[in-house]
C-alpha cells in the first residue's frame, strides 16, 4: 500500500485480482495493454504497449518516476474505481439480477 506504483506485466485474460488489489489500495497501476487490463484500470491507470516488451515498460515507468504528481492523482482515483465497479455487493447484485431475469 505504500508503493509508488504498481507493475503488472501480464497478458493473461479477464480480470487479473493482483491489479483490483494494487488499486484497491490507492496504488498507481502500470499494466500490460492487453483488452481485459485496460478495461479493468478504466481511466484510473496506465498501460504500456506489450508489444514494445522492455522498451514499452522502460518508456512508461520513466514517465510515471518522472511526473509525481500524475502519480499522486492517479492513486486517489484507482481506489474509488475498486470501489465503484468491482465491489462484492456489486457482484452480488449483478448476479441477483441475472438470475432473476431482470
Amino acid at each position: 500500500s505504500h508503493a509508488y506504483m504498481a507493475v503488472e506485466t501480464t497478458e493473461a485474460s479477464g480480470t487479473h485480482p493482483a491489479i483490483l488489489d494494487a488499486m484497491g489500495l490507492r496504488n498507481c497501476v502500470l499494466v500490460n495493454g492487453t483488452a481485459a487490463n485496460l478495461e479493468v484500470i478504466g481511466a484510473c491507470g496506465f498501460s504500456y504497449d506489450g508489444e514494445e516488451k522492455d522498451r514499452g515498460l522502460l518508456k512508461k515507468m520513466e514517465f510515471l518516476i518522472n511526473n509525481p504528481g500524475i502519480v499522486d492523482a492517479c492513486k486517489s482515483k484507482a481506489a474509488e474505481h475498486v470501489k465503484k465497479n468491482y465491489s462484492w455487493d456489486k457482484a452480488a447484485d449483478l448476479y441477483e439480477k441475472l438470475y432473476r431475469g431482470n
